[in-house]
Order: structure tokens, then C-alpha cells, then sequence
């Protein structure tokens, strides 16, 4: 793998530090993943041919309409009620760093001019009341503001204000306190800077072996941002917006507001159930700006007694329309208990952390027939589709549902069950087990040095299937006849 032949002094600094733990910051890796995070730390800074960091061009970036005078009288005002140390200039070089070590002042992943999307400050409140005074602050001054719980969302911006010169609003740095863990009720209230690594340590340490928690892919996310997002996970409980239960939230009057039974004087139930009394309005806080949210209760899962993960490879390309309809009802009916996860092969590949020079050096995209070479030296061996899952409960239950899957995904031919016994201990296949076990893991940024300075650009597609439309609309017409 080549050395990038264009870092700054700065970015090779970077490169050399440790990334943090969770001892040493709230945003941090556990100290179980450090050897893991060096390593892919060490392969992002090896496969980057950009610069590390960025001299700034317009210094601050200010929003539309503010003058530079307006803005310096706004933002002293501010740092008289939070305290200096709590309102920073974004006045510094943009340095992109990585993953566990991400800016909160800029997208490291821009697509376009690289100061689009670049705040002026940042602001950093301790509790709810100060996050009503940002409000209020910015009402008074016309100032617009960006608020992230730890602004690692990287496949959609991350921390990066979608209008240029906002103040972003960092709930994480000084609100990450996890208030409350029910034993009773599989339970626990959080503020926005905990992350997914946070809260699964601190489960652990308290023994807490009967609980287990929801991860994505990545644990060091906001549990509170990644739900308020609707983020999945991949137990049972994969979907984090249904298992919330009640929110606090400033809304953009300076005024808060608490849904669920937190919203009851006095209420000692706050995170136990969702619903309360009258309408539900939690949904008005989902994937909007309608106000800021500040604490949270979610559902955790209770050990299910074992999860058993299972692998899947499938020969053709054109096995993919047969896999969906294989796939649908087993999921809708519970069978696959999990979020599908149905990928191409090649990922399996890129998956190992190596870039694609490592295997072709041509132009263009790389041939298919590398790629099964690869695939024949790993465990799935030469395939198109593989299809990751786990089945949960105690054996015997595991059993009869692993029966079905084989059952099932053996009606296209040529599909061949992985043993997981023969698989390496290192291999992704392991790390999606863990992922699937309510274990956060760090493994799936391995696939983004598959290309110099990878990065992803997420999009949510919705497949219409035109054939199968117009005929239900001819029966339609049909009927009406």
C-alpha cells in the first residue's frame, strides 16, 4: 500500500496520535477497540493522496445578511451567558481527521467547494437552559444555528451545516450524561452526546448481562442522534425510532416541551412508556428542524438467550430478483429477524481494508473476473450475492428457524450455507455477528479504503416495479368495470 505523498506536517501529526478513548473523552473508542481503531486510523491516513487539512479562504464564514461587526457584537453576547470556553470562532484550517477524530466544523466528505458548508462558531451548552438561551440568542441576532448530538452521521454531511456561516450547536461536548438504566424495564434515558460505544460499556460494566443494547453498523454515533434520524441496527430492535419513548425538546420559541410520560409533573416512568396521554407529536422532531431535542428514553432488548449468525452466497447477478422475493416474506414474517443485509460480492473484497490497486491497477471498473479470483481465497469463495443474518433465542428455537432460512435460500440453485466454523476469526463475516449481537464494532470503515481517500455518499432509493404497477392497476380498472 503507497504512502500518500502530500500530507501536511499537521496531518502527519494526526496520523501519529492515538485516537482517543472513552476514558480520556465522551466521544472516544473503547479501550477493547483501541488496537482496532490505530489500525484503521493507520490505513485512512495511508490511502489519503489529498491534504490533510485546508487554509482557510474567507475567515469566519459569515451568514447571509450578518456583517462582521453585527456578528462579533452577536457572539460576545452569547459568550457572556455560556462562558468564554464555551463559544469557539471557526477561525482554524479545516481538518478533515477521520472517523473517531471528526470535525464538527465542516463536512470531511464535501462534494463540492470545500466552504459551502462551513459554520462561523460553534456553541457548546450544558443542559437544556442554555440550549434555550441559543435560542433565544438567535432569534434576537437573525442568526441562523445547526444543532448535531456528535455530528458522525458522515454518510450524510456529518457535522456540516446546511447553510453556510450557521453557528453549530454541539449538544455532545458537555451534555453526554446517560441519566437512567431500568433494570426493570430495559430502559435508559440519554443526552445526545452518548454514543452507541458509551452506552454498551457502561452496560457492562454495571453487569448487566440480561440487557443488551441496538448498534448500527458504526457505534460511535448519538444513540439520540441516530435515532432522531430513524437509524436501524440489527438485532431485533433495529429500529431506533420505533424504540423510543419520550423526548425533550426546545422548541424554536425558547420553550420546552416533553412528550411521553416525561411530560407528566412529577413523572418517574419518563423513559418506560411512549405514549402518554392526548395526541403523539413526537414525530414532528424526526428528521426536522422543528426544535432541539435534548434527552431521550429508549427501549433496550432483553438477552434473548443466544443469537447464531449465518452466511449465504448465491452464483449469478440474476439471482438478485429471486432473492427479493425469497427474502420478503421470511421478513415480514419475522423468520429473518433482522434488517437484510444482501450484498454484492465485491464488498466482501473491499471489506478485507485494502485498496483496489492491491488487486487491479487498470482503469475503469475492476473486472469481474478479479474479483471472484479474490473471492475464491476467502471464506464465501467465488459467489455474486451474499446474504448476512442472525437467529436469536435459546438453541432448540434457533434450530427451527435456521432450518427454514436453509430451506428457503436453497430454492436458488447453486446457494451454498457458509460454516461458520471455518471462517476466520478476523473475517467481516465476525464482525457483522457482533454488530448483529448488540455489540458496536468498528470493522465496516475498512471497505472505504478501497479507493484513495474513500469516503460514501448514502441515498435511500424506492423502487417502483413498473410491470408489477400496471397490472394491479388493470385489475383495478378491471373490477370498476
Amino acid at each position: 500500500m503507497s504512502k500518500s505523498s502530500g500530507h501536511s506536517s499537521l496531518g502527519s501529526e494526526n496520523a501519529l496520535q492515538d485516537p482517543p478513548t472513552l476514558s480520556e473523552r465522551y466521544s472516544g473508542i473503547p479501550e477493547r477497540l483501541l488496537g482496532k481503531a490505530r489500525g484503521v486510523k493507520a490505513l485512512v491516513y495511508q490511502n489519503q493522496t489529498k491534504e490533510a487539512h485546508r487554509e482557510r479562504l474567507r475567515v469566519p464564514a459569515l451568514p447571509d445578511g450578518i456583517s462582521p461587526a453585527a456578528f462579533d457584537k452577536a457572539i460576545q453576547e452569547l459568550r457572556t451567558q455560556l462562558g468564554d470556553d464555551h463559544v469557539v470562532i471557526n477561525d482554524q484550517p479545516l481538518i478533515d481527521g477521520w472517523y473517531m477524530e471528526h470535525p464538527n466544523a465542516h463536512d470531511a466528505f464535501n462534494l463540492f467547494d470545500t466552504e459551502d458548508t462551513v459554520s462561523s462558531a460553534t456553541a457548546y451548552p450544558g443542559n437544556t437552559a442554555e440550549v434555550q438561551v441559543i435560542v433565544l440568542w438567535a432569534n434576537k441576532h437573525l442568526i441562523p444555528i445547526c444543532p448535531i448530538s456528535m455530528g458522525r452521521n458522515l454518510g450524510y454531511g456529518g457535522a456540516a451545516p446546511r447553510v453556510r456561516g450557521s453557528v453549530v450547536v454541539d449538544l455532545g461536548k458537555r451534555m453526554n450524561q446517560i441519566l437512567d438504566i431500568n433494570l426493570d424495564d430495559y430502559t435508559c434515558l440519554v443526552e445526545p452526546g452518548v454514543s452507541f460505544y458509551a452506552l454498551y460499556e457502561a452496560v457492562q460494566e454495571r453487569g448487566y448481562k440480561h440487557m443488551w443494547i441496538d448498534v448500527p453498523d458504526l457505534g460511535g454515533g448519538s444513540v439520540l442522534g441516530n435515532t432522531l434520524d430513524r437509524g436501524v441496527g440489527y438485532t431485533p430492535y433495529g429500529d431506533h425510532w420505533g424504540m423510543h419513548s419520550g423526548l425533550e425538546v426546545v422548541l424554536p420559541t425558547g420553550e420546552v416541551v416533553r412528550t411521553g410520560m416525561g411530560a407528566m409533573p412529577g413523572s418517574t416512568t419518563w423513559q418506560n412508556f411512549p405514549y402518554a396521554f392526548g395526541p403523539l407529536h413526537d414525530g414532528l422532531f424526526s428528521q426536522s428542524n422543528f426544535g432541539i431535542v435534548t434527552k431521550m428514553g429508549i427501549t433496550l432488548m432483553p438477552n434473548p438467550g443466544g443469537s447464531e449468525s449465518y452466511m449465504y452466497t448465491f452464483p449469478k447477478e440474476e439471482d438478485l430478483a429471486q432473492l427479493c422475493e425469497i427474502v420478503r416474506p421470511l421478513r415480514i414474517s419475522n423468520v429473518l429477524e433482522n434488517v437484510a443485509q444482501l450484498k454484492h460480492a465485491i464488498q466482501e473484497v473491499a471489506a478485507m481494508g485494502f485498496p483496489r490497486s492491491d488487486y487491479y491497477q487498470g482503469e475503469g471498473t475492476i473486472p469481474m473476473d478479479v474479483v471472484r479470483r479474490e473471492l475464491r481465497k476467502l471464506p464465501c469463495g467465488e459467489c455474486t450475492w451474499i446474504y448476512y443474518g442472525t437467529a436469536y433465542g435459546p438453541e432448540h428455537i434457533r434450530k427451527s428457524k435456521l432450518a427454514m432460512i436453509d430451506s428457503e435460500f436453497k430454492k436458488v440453485p447453486g446457494a451454498r450455507g457458509i460454516d461458520p466454523a471455518t471462517i476466520p476469526e478476523n473475517s467481516y463475516f465476525w464482525a457483522r455477528h457482533r454488530v448483529a449481537s448488540g455489540v458496536p464494532d468498528l470493522h465496516e470503515l475498512a471497505w472505504l479504503n478501497w479507493l484513495p481517500n474513500g469516503a460514501h455518499v448514502f441515498f435511500s432509493p424506492h423502487v417502483l416495479l413498473e410491470q408489477q404497477c400496471s397490472g394491479q392497476t388493470e385489475r383495478e380498472a378491471q373490477r370498476r368495470a
